[in-house]
């Protein structure tokens, strides 16, 4: 009888993948220190109604969009194959656990002691994605793949709630960002500027490192959450379901499921739900609303 390992084979498209990934982030960080013209406008928080969006900068910046959830898309893919492959190898569910533990803590101890001590990014999400997926993955692939769609619907939703339970204005938090990712001067004296205007953010501080980007102050030190994790989480578990699909579909090349056709009915759903909520201009991308008609405006997307 075959090893069911050895149905398991590299797939080069999620290398090429990658490859183009990296590509496309090197040109966003290459653009913020060498384009005087870079735009950073992706977020309600960041963005001032009315001003000019240049095409070119735009589309420069628009681009690489793609790049963080198409990384945890592939590292939910990747982390699937493998721990399915150790599993059919006899490695016991405790052992990959540890593992998904261990590789999660490095990426935390990575960007806490070493990239920013302060400021939770990409690593940050990964880390906490990684961890995360350690009960996650016992669930069913439907189960799975209904909650993450269901994190990445119910997002803003989220967060409304967590303003009117908490009492926190948004207002206060668009400027307190906007501040944080523009400031000048002494950083001291701006980030205790946005303190003093966090005063009344209360209870909502909570919700930061899981569903929203702002501030958390831990006495005199600010610990700033960029990447709350949770959305980064959704990615990683659609990864990790499609995983799931292309191990079936390596030891049973005659499923009905076959991956090429998921995917591209996924994405007809996916950009025939974005072209909806775009028209509608209200619910869907984090209160960053379309001012125009134009492509710019259509393509202007709460990263």
């Amino acid at each position: 009888m075959m090893n069911p390992s050895s149905t398991l084979r590299r797939l080069p498209a999620l290398d090429w993948m990658r490859g183009l990934v990296m590509v496309l982030m090197a040109v966003d960080h290459a653009g913020g220190v060498v384009d005087a013209g870079h735009l950073m406008t992706d977020s309600w928080g960041l963005y001032t109604p009315g001003i000019p969006l240049p095409v070119d900068h735009f589309l420069t910046r628009w681009i690489t969009h793609l790049c963080a959830p198409t990384f945890l898309f592939l590292a939910g893919t990747s982390l699937a194959l493998s721990m399915e492959k150790r599993q059919a190898g006899g490695t016991d569910a405790r052992t990959l656990d540890r593992h998904l533990f261990k590789r999660g803590l490095v990426l935390l101890a990575f960007e806490m002691f070493w990239v920013n001590p302060f400021g939770q990014q990409v690593l940050f999400a990964l880390g906490m994605s990684f961890i995360c997926m350690i009960p996650l993955r016992r669930l069913s692939n439907p189960m799975l793949v209904g909650g993450a769609v269901l994190i990445v619907v119910a997002g803003e939703a989220v967060v409304n709630l967590a303003f009117q339970i908490t009492g926190a204005v948004p207002e206060t938090l668009r400027q307190s960002i906007n501040m944080l990712m523009h400031m000048t001067g002494d950083p001291m004296e701006a980030l205790q500027n946005i303190r003093n205007l966090q005063s009344d953010t209360g209870w909502f501080s909570l919700f930061m490192p899981f569903v929203y980007p702002g501030i958390i102050w831990l006495g005199p030190a600010p610990m700033i959450f960029l990447y709350p994790f949770t959305g980064w989480l959704a990615m990683m578990m659609l990864g990790w379901g499609f995983g799931r699909m292309l191990t079936a579909y390596q030891a049973h090349p005659d499923s009905a499921w076959h991956p090429e056709k998921v995917l591209l009915v996924a994405g007809g759903i996916g950009l025939s739900v974005f072209a909806v909520l775009r028209g509608l201009n209200s619910y869907g991308n984090m209160w960053l609303l379309r001012e125009d008609h134009s492509l710019v405006q259509w393509l202007h997307l709460s990263k």
